[in-house]
């Protein structure tokens, strides 16, 4: 219940400048806020005193204003205006009755005249009650009450008691637990309308079993209520008590990943401010903080040949989590995911945990590139050639060419022969692929040939490689001789060899024999004829007839054959 007391005073202004005195005129002692209130005044004895409040805080009787069984302690200085009195139970046992004890403003110091206002508490056997009461002078210290309202409450220790006052009749009776609960009670009425009160504190015998604690007086408070949206908290918070005039500042804190968003007073929006102060507080106030949650910014990126999903700039709540997905197009491959600056290398996803700062994630793709083997043998070129890489889907055209003296044999791509091309494009390449070309050395054809009578070697279609030599020999039967040899159907004579030499086409060599003619001269002396006669030509290995004839009257003497010959070595044959 201290706890609770010294709540309501630490958060007011200093309410009077006056002093509360008992009736031993001896003033209370000041709280460490300038708040006056009497703090047990101990070990009171003077018969002059109203009530003695004891050194264990009990209340006696020391009535100096009515009978033996009632007393009062009042506060010596006139007050005006919002009034709240109070006190607190102390200590409280069992049932025990109690006839009334209140707590009040009246008009005058001196019961036996004075009117007023009270807020009573009555302890009985079964259920507590607790009262706001007109009270009314009737000339003794036994003043009339009248009940404006009532309830029931079992009264516990701890339990504070307060009276407030306005100065249009409205009155409040607050019954605050120690626990945490309310009871309170309101009326309004007018019938004593005084332009300032004494407060009182008045009652009849307090056994043992309750004792009180203090008795406070003070301006009624302005409240301000002070609340805090998810995401942070305002301090102090709740129905925050402010005095008349005085000031109240409230502290703006936002959770952690949270930030003010707004700070409204009295409905009207007063910016992010972490703090906020009331001055010179003269009505109730409001006053809300709200709070929104850090969002941070994720920027995504992607180079050309895929996506990244969610891309561009991606708010994230603090706290949250994003993933985010790199998708490669058709033919291109993840090269690097850079986080933040880091190369997270080819990783076809990344999440964000637990975000609480501005991220940036770039991907980069490549387009695929494919290897085409290109080789060739010898006797060409291929180009372009070994390995060559091709994009995704672009074309490449590879030439064949072959040597001087060689012609492409076969290409085959990928295992297939695509014949004796001189190029090949292998279109929207999407694999590797080989491609391979062969050549072979040109091989040309001499065609020799020979008439009868002789002979040329080697004969007939006769292969030689480009660039090489070949050598041909003519030679003639017996009985003939070379009688020309035509290459390239010019005569080159009657040679007996030909050597064609670094070969780089085809050719025709024929070689032409003739038999040797022999000459046979026929005469004849006087007195005959020889026919055939004269000088007769005749082949190798032909025969040769001459018929001999003597002219009448003469007869043959001899035939000479090559110097040699008689009539016994010659045939004469006549014809």
């Amino acid at each position: 219940m201290k706890r609770f007391l010294l709540f309501l005073l630490l958060f007011a202004g200093t309410a009077f400048s006056q002093t509360v005195r008992d009736d031993f005129n001896r003033p209370a002692m000041p709280d460490l806020t300038g708040f006056l209130k009497w703090n047990r005044l101990f070990g009171q004895s003077d018969p002059s005193a109203s009530i003695q409040i004891n050194p264990d805080s009990t209340i006696s009787p020391i009535n100096a204003l009515g009978s033996p069984e009632t007393g009062g302690v009042y506060w010596d200085s006139a007050v005006a205006g919002r009034i709240r009195v109070g006190a607190g139970l102390k200590h409280k046992s069992g049932t025990d009755a109690i006839p009334g004890f209140t707590i009040g403003l009246m008009t005058d110091s001196n019961l036996h005249s004075a009117n007023g206002y009270g807020f009573r508490i009555q302890e009985n056997t079964g259920a507590d009650v607790i009262e706001l009461l007109r009270i009314t002078s009737n000339g003794t210290s036994s003043p009339g009450f009248t009940s404006l309202a009532s309830a029931t409450r079992e009264l516990s220790a701890g339990d504070t008691l307060l009276f407030d006052h306005y100065p249009d009749g409205r009155m409040t009776g607050i019954v605050r637990g120690a626990g945490g609960s309310i009871d309170s009670l309101s009326a309004v009425d007018t019938t004593y309308q005084s332009s300032s009160w004494k407060a009182w504190l008045s009652g009849a015998v307090f056994p043992d079993s309750l004792k009180m604690d203090d008795f406070i007086i003070w301006t009624i408070p302005y409240t301000i209520v002070a609340s805090a949206a998810g995401g942070g908290s305002i301090s102090p918070s709740g129905t925050v008590d402010a005095d008349s005039g005085g000031a109240r500042s409230f502290t703006i804190t936002p959770d952690a990943g949270y930030h003010i968003d707004s700070v409204v007073v009295d409905g009207i929006d007063q910016g992010t401010g972490a703090s906020y102060n009331f001055t010179n507080v003269t009505a109730n106030h409001s006053i809300a903080a709200y709070f929104s949650i850090n969002v941070y910014t994720i920027t995504a990126t992607v180079s050309a040949g895929g996506s990244i999903s969610p891309s561009g700039p991606i708010n994230a709540n603090y706290g949250a989590n994003q993933a985010f997905t790199i998708t490669p197009n058709t033919g291109y491959h993840i090269d690097s995911v850079v986080v933040d600056g880091v190369n997270q290398g080819a990783v076809s996803s990344y999440n964000f945990m637990t975000i609480t700062a501005n991220h940036t994630i770039d991907a980069y793709c490549s387009i695929n590139v494919y290897t085409i083997s290109a080789t060739a043998s010898a006797g060409g070129s291929i180009s372009p050639s070994g390995s060559v890489g091709v994009n995704h889907g672009a074309d490449q055209l590879f030439t064949i060419t072959p040597n001087t003296g060689y012609h492409v044999d076969s290409v085959r791509a990928d295992g297939v022969n695509l014949g004796a091309i001189t190029s090949h494009t292998f279109t929207s390449v999407t694999a590797g692929h080989t491609i391979a070309a062969y050549f072979s050395i040109n091989v040309y054809t001499i065609t020799a040939t020979a008439s009868s009578g002789g002979s040329i070697l080697p004969f007939g279609a006769v292969s030689i490689n480009y660039g090489a030599d070949r050598f041909f020999t003519i030679t003639p039967n017996t009985g003939s001789h070379i009688d020309s040899v035509v290459v390239d159907g010019t005569n080159q004579g009657a040679v007996s060899s030909y050597n064609f030499t670094t070969v780089t086409s085809d050719h025709t060599i024929t070689a032409y024999f003739s038999i040797d003619v022999f000459t046979i001269t026929a005469t004849a002396g006087p007195g005959g004829s020889i026919s055939p006669s004269g000088t007769v030509g005749v082949n190798y290995g032909a025969n040769k007839s001459f018929g001999i004839t003597p002219n009448t009257g003469y007869h043959i003497d001899s035939v000479v054959v090559d110097g040699a010959g008689g009539p016994s070595r010659r045939t004469i044959l006549s014809t």
